[in-house]
């Protein structure tokens, strides 16, 4: 439901377009709220699955070439002679990092670990990797390349293996880098100077070393975060896919089916701008008097908005327009009106949501059409002799005033055998040509005028094609023609020819049963 031109538009233009736009924006907003939450939920559950097998990797890999690193370093040194048997305790300590490392992957591998602990373990061994060796080769002024060469390789195989953020990959690096610092102006041999100098050659060279690691982690990350969402846009575009066609399934099943045979002939085009929307037609027939064929009461409803939101507001409305005949099977269009006028009212105008409705009854037994619109488009009453007949709104869009203020003022007209009701929602007076120019009342009353009503259904199938030979590009609005015919040649106490009746008496009318499409039942 949109806003035409001020000539066509009347009570259906300007301000709901203004309020559908702003319920878009909500919709919208809402939805990236949404989606910003499911993406981080998935990308943490990934992120641990991803991180426990990686720690597995690292821990083991990391440890076995650290260990064999030290112990070839110390085994030749022995061979050489070249180590006292008090440097090899000191030297020892190489050892307690890899050693260390290797218990973490055992622990790992026997048992789950969180992620937040899997993070926590990572951090400790880099710092353990850096601490031990810096601080022995700085108090014994020996092994200090050492030192910086092991850290440097775990800290590597950490921000190759493990699915780091760049913070992550710099947060081990802080520790150490304050402990070298601390320890070199401590104990470090030489004059204040000397300290000084090495103390920031020991900085620059760790920084150094843990540079390429960080660059890593930040390439690796963002990388990952590219795949991960091109896959869950992708996932999720499926499942929303399955999603739309399930309901658009259960939406369709809420169309009446077309009526086919008896003197009373309906008719009706649906194609809603996207793959449901927010255009509905209610039919049926209502309890008759003995002897008398029953009349035929059809809905056709406007609401605001597009897509899933508009869609959902019509199986609320419907919902509601079961209840309303269930409860008075013999309603009569101006009281349909005004019920839905209260329901739209206290319910859906809250949040911006209105509508407009066409309600009409067609009493066959006494050649009477009555009707009661509110702010619907005007509908078209072709007679028998060609004459045009407009049936123009008869109150306020629904939901726009509470009760007490809203008047239906249905009017009735004559309907006769061989005349035809032709209805509409805007999406067919808004289609708009290659120059913007809207099709309008005014051109689809020439339609109407001009068609050939040869048969049951050829009026609507004319406006149908001129709405789409006027239409340039896709359809920007929900779209229903829909097409009431009184067959000459039947009787009036004919009855209705699918035999079928409702609980109170009155004909059935079956649902279309997924059938409404773009290409609706002709």
């Amino acid at each position: 439901m949109q806003g035409g031109t001020a000539a066509d538009s009347g009570h259906w233009g300007g301000e709901r377009e203004r309020r559908a736009t702003g319920g878009t924006v909500l919709k919208l907003m809402t939805t990236g709220f949404t989606f910003t939450s499911d993406f981080h939920q998935e990308l943490e559950v990934e992120t641990s699955r991803l991180l426990r097998r990686r720690f597995l990797w690292f821990s083991g890999v990391t440890g076995f070439l650290s260990m064999a690193l030290v112990v070839a370093r110390l085994t030749d040194e022995l061979i050489r002679g070249s180590l006292p048997f008090l440097d090899l305790a000191q030297r020892g300590l190489f050892l307690v990092a890899p050693l260390a490392t290797l218990a973490a992957f055992l622990w790992a591998k026997s048992r789950p670990v969180s992620r937040s602990t899997l993070l926590r373990a990572s951090f400790w061994l880099i710092v353990l990797q850096g601490v031990g060796p810096m601080v022995h080769g700085l108090i014994y002024q020996y092994g200090i390349f050492d030192a910086i060469t092991l850290i440097w390789f775990a800290h590597m195989m950490a921000c190759v293996m493990l699915p780091w953020m760049p913070r992550q990959a710099l947060r081990p690096t802080v520790p150490v880098l304050g402990l070298s610092v601390v320890t070199t102006l401590l104990f470090f041999q030489g004059t204040v100077g000397d300290r000084l100098l090495n103390s920031v050659t020991m900085l620059l060279s760790l920084i150094v070393a843990f540079t390429p690691g960080v660059l890593i982690s930040w390439f690796r990350h963002t990388k990952r975060l590219e795949l991960f969402r091109s896959r869950f846009i992708e996932t999720r575009y499926g499942q929303m896919r399955r999603e739309l066609a399930d309901a658009r399934s259960i939406h369709q099943g809420l169309f009446p089916a077309p009526v086919n045979t008896g003197p009373i002939r309906f008719q009706y085009h649906y194609e809603p701008m996207l793959q449901i929307g927010g255009d509905y037609i209610y039919a049926r027939f209502a309890p008759a008097t003995a002897g008398e064929p029953p009349p035929f009461d059809v809905l056709l409803i406007d609401v605001t908005g597009h897509g899933i939101a508009a869609a959902l507001t019509v199986n609320r409305l419907f919902g509601e327009i079961e209840r309303l005949y269930a409860e008075d099977p013999l309603a009569k269009p101006g009281d349909v009106l005004k019920a839905l006028n209260r329901y739209v009212h206290l319910t859906l105008a809250t949040h911006s949501i209105y509508a407009t409705a066409l309600c009409v009854r067609i009493d066959p037994a006494r050649n009477q059409l009555e009707f009661a619109s509110g702010g619907h488009p005007p509908a078209f009453v072709r007679g028998v002799d060609g004459t045009i007949d407009q049936l123009a709104s008869t109150s306020f869009v629904l939901g726009v005033c509470a009760a007490p203020d809203f008047d239906p003022a249905p009017e009735s007209r004559h309907f006769g055998p061989g005349d035809v009701l032709l209805a509409y929602t805007d999406g067919a007076i808004e289609a708009r040509n290659d120059h913007g120019k809207y099709l309008g009342v005014v051109g689809l009353q020439r339609v109407v005028a001009n068609a050939a009503a040869h048969s049951p259904g050829s009026c609507m199938s004319a406006i149908v094609g001129a709405v789409e030979e006027h239409r340039q590009g896709p359809a920007r609005d929900d779209t229903i023609v829909l097409e009431v015919t009184r067959l000459l040649g039947y009787p009036p106490t004919a009855s209705v020819g699918s035999g079928q009746v409702h609980a109170n008496g009155a004909p059935a009318i079956g649902r279309a049963g997924g059938h409404v499409a773009a290409a609706a039942p002709v």
